[in-house]
């Protein structure tokens, strides 16, 4: 059995996470949603003002519901981990996953930490969004000190974070699907394990009886 408090931080969690085998659907569904937005964004005719007030929305917008999903989450783990079977727990922090080299407990539970972590990840981007990208922030007062030495980078920083934001968005939807399906398959996988020990349990009662 590995240690299981090895890590010290989410961002142990994280690089621990790698080890998990990722999802070949969500990469190339965000694959697709990134460069479907890039050419939308490229062949806009809405000016660079208009994309940053849609960016600095999105941003307010996502920051709010990002944290509220995070309560959601939070709330839905800690009634998993309250009511999951002690003598589970125990057989799957004493097994070893072959790919990942983890214990069956930590390859379960940071697959789903890890969710928690990418919709910390996407508020913290959005409050910087809110902070610093606002009308008559510093970086909007250095860029126009430029002058007309700014309409390129006006540009590429708007583009950018329009395609930024949304992809981000989009990939915290499928995390969200997969975070449904491992809390649906680790569900169901306690209740196989519940319904074993009784099939034990009374072949062993059967068994008192015969004698």
């Amino acid at each position: 059995m590995d240690n299981l408090l090895d890590e010290r931080s989410l961002l142990d969690i994280f690089w621990k996470s790698l080890r998990i085998s990722r999802s070949k659907f969500n990469f190339f569904a965000t694959l697709l949603a990134a460069s479907c937005l890039t050419v939308q964004v490229l062949h806009s005719t809405q000016t660079i003002k208009e994309l940053l007030d849609i960016v600095r929305l999105a941003a307010l917008n996502g920051l709010s519901l990002s944290l509220g999903i995070l309560g959601f989450l939070i709330a839905g783990f800690t009634i998993l981990t309250t009511v999951s079977s002690p003598g589970l727990t125990l057989l799957m922090a004493d097994k070893v996953h072959e790919k990942s080299g983890l214990s069956y407990l930590k390859y379960n539970y940071i697959g789903l930490v890890v969710v928690f972590i990418w919709f910390l990840l996407f508020a913290f981007s959005c409050l910087i969004v809110i902070a610093f990208g606002g009308t008559g922030s510093a970086i909007s007062a250095l860029l126009e000190s430029l002058g007309s030495c700014s309409e390129p980078t006006k540009h590429f920083i708007a583009k950018t974070s329009f395609v930024y934001i949304y992809t981000f968005q989009f990939y915290l939807l499928l995390q969200l699907k997969t975070f449904v399906f491992n809390i649906y398959h680790i569900s169901m996988t306690s209740a196989m394990w519940i319904q074993d020990q009784e099939k034990k349990k009374k072949a062993v009662d059967s068994g008192e009886v015969g004698l």
